[in-house]
């Protein structure tokens, strides 16, 4: 099981992530946007 977050409480994200990259760095605004615009 791969919990995300919640927000103080029992609201826990429930549903699945097809697509997930995990990165050691920041990336950039415009990685950023490529990504979203892939």
């Amino acid at each position: 099981m791969f919990t995300i977050s919640a927000f103080g409480g029992d609201y826990f994200f429930d549903g699945i992530l097809d697509d997930f990259r995990i990165y050691n760095r920041a990336l950039t605004e415009q990685e950023v946007s490529a990504l979203f615009n892939e």
